[in-house]
């Protein structure tokens, strides 16, 4: 499943720019060595992953 911003922004009540500004505070935790895993792994997972 691919999560837009719009429809994460509907799905919380969040704007659009607040979902935009959450993910990119949150990419350094999902990324600590800035870049993203390889295979199948969605930005969905990682957040699951750190539980954020």
């Amino acid at each position: 499943m691919t999560l837009s911003l719009q429809k994460v922004a509907a799905d919380t009540g969040l704007s659009r720019e607040e979902v935009a500004t959450e993910v990119a505070r949150s990419l350094p935790q999902l990324t600590p060595d800035g870049s993203l895993p390889q295979g199948d792994t969605s930005l969905e997972e990682l957040i699951r992953r750190q539980r954020l």
